[in-house]
């Protein structure tokens, strides 16, 4: 999958991720930048659209254009540990407007199955429903 830093953002996501890793051991957002990194690795090789990354502190919102303003198509986060993959349900699936879908998992290569999937269904959600 191909990952695109916005525009708006200058500095690669590597040095985002790496400068929240340097942080040192005491410091939370270390293990989460580590975390991340292994992430985008993994990301990188999985089959998947072309999408734009959009960092707020330590999490990586994909959104289809170069703007920040965009409705994520999915966010990640971390904790350290554990990835949270969101996605926004399409209109004809969700048993209410605006249903999001919510995964855990520690396993960096099953987050970029969950990226994959919530991507599948987001862009679904982009193009039929606005």
């Amino acid at each position: 999958m191909e990952i695109r830093r916005i525009t708006a953002q200058k500095r690669l996501l590597e040095d985002h991720f790496n400068d929240l890793a340097a942080l040192g051991a005491d410091n939370k957002y270390s293990r989460i930048g580590g975390r991340m990194l292994e992430l985008l690795v993994h990301l990188r090789e999985v089959d998947g659209p072309a999408v734009w990354a959009v960092t707020s502190h330590a999490d990586l919102h994909l959104v289809a254009g170069d703007d920040y303003r965009l409705t994520p198509l999915v966010t990640i986060r971390c904790d350290g540990c554990w990835f949270a993959v969101e996605y926004l349900m399409p209109t004809r699936e969700a048993p209410w407007p605006g249903a999001r879908v919510l995964g855990n998992t520690d396993d960096p290569s099953q987050a970029c199955k969950m990226v994959a999937f919530g991507l599948s269904k987001a862009i679904g959600v982009t193009r039929t429903d606005g």
